[in-house]
């Protein structure tokens, strides 16, 4: 064989080496790159379950900021209003909390007593809480947390018809229900409920 002829050869042997090794390195990518979609697939997936999944801690959370933080409005204009609108992710807390049937009591109870003690300080009386009145037992669509709350109390029976129910449904559970008054917000309610009743028969608002 001839030197050209022999350089040639190895030239085409160098090449064939060199087109191997950047074969397998493209392929190794590729699978590294499909390997990483996947991990990445698998983490973003598992953020999305995270946040759709909220503990039984976070909705405890919610309800109870919200039921704190709550302040009816004592207008004249808006204080008459039914106080019934309120946020999804409050409904959906309160209802994921039913289990935890002490602190959906006592946060349910807050937060009828302040929608109650509204009513009074604007309007010297209480008013239907319910979006549909008068009818069969009491919408769970409609009227969620008045639901709710009275599948605690069960001062309504859910199978006739329910004529009214009133704002001061959480002020009498609270009457029949003493133990609640040693959670502070509940009885600064009902000890400012009492006030104002007394002001209101003693005519002090008219």
């Amino acid at each position: 064989m001839t030197p050209p002829s022999m350089f040639k050869n190895l030239v085409q042997q160098i090449l064939k080496i060199a087109l191997i090794f950047i074969f397998f390195t493209d392929c190794r990518e590729i699978s590294s790159d499909k390997k990483a979609k996947k991990v990445n697939l698998v983490t973003s997936d598992s953020s999305i379950v995270i946040k759709e999944n909220i503990s039984h801690q976070d909705n405890l959370e919610i309800a109870r900021q919200f039921a704190v933080d709550f302040l009816p409005d004592t207008t004249m204009q808006g204080g008459m209003k039914k106080m019934n609108n309120f946020p999804d992710s409050v409904v959906k807390a309160f209802k994921a909390i039913r289990l935890d049937r002490h602190n959906q009591e006592k946060y349910l109870t807050l937060l009828y007593l302040k929608i109650y003690r509204g009513h009074l300080q604007c309007c010297h009386q209480s008013y239907e809480l319910r979006v549909k009145p008068n009818v069969v037992g009491i919408d769970s669509i409609a009227d969620p947390l008045v639901f709710e709350f009275n599948l605690i109390t069960k001062q309504f029976d859910n199978n006739k018809r329910i004529e009214m129910i009133t704002s001061g449904l959480a002020h009498s559970w609270v009457e029949s229900n003493k133990r609640l008054l040693k959670y502070d917000l509940i009885k600064k309610e009902y000890k400012t409920i009492k006030e104002i009743e007394e002001n209101i028969t003693k005519r002090k608002y008219r």
